[in-house]
């Protein structure tokens, strides 16, 4: 049985995480739920929800739009 590159690429991402967080948003991984990040998009959905609420992000945006 073949495996998907998907997969193998999704686990490596994951596993990743904390060798590129710090701070605030380090400790936000570790007090999550074992077994709860499951896969690289269901984890950047949940992480940007929490740390960058949509208020925030449309903030960075509109600055980045309005850069001369």
């Amino acid at each position: 049985m073949m495996k998907s590159p998907y997969f193998i690429d999704n686990a490596i991402s994951l596993r990743f995480i904390p060798f590129s967080l710090k701070d605030l948003a380090k400790k936000y991984l570790y007090n999550l739920a074992a077994g709860s990040n499951t896969s690289w998009d269901g984890f950047i959905k949940v992480f940007l929800k929490k740390l960058y609420p949509i208020h925030k992000t449309a903030n960075i945006r509109k600055n980045i739009m309005q850069f001369k």
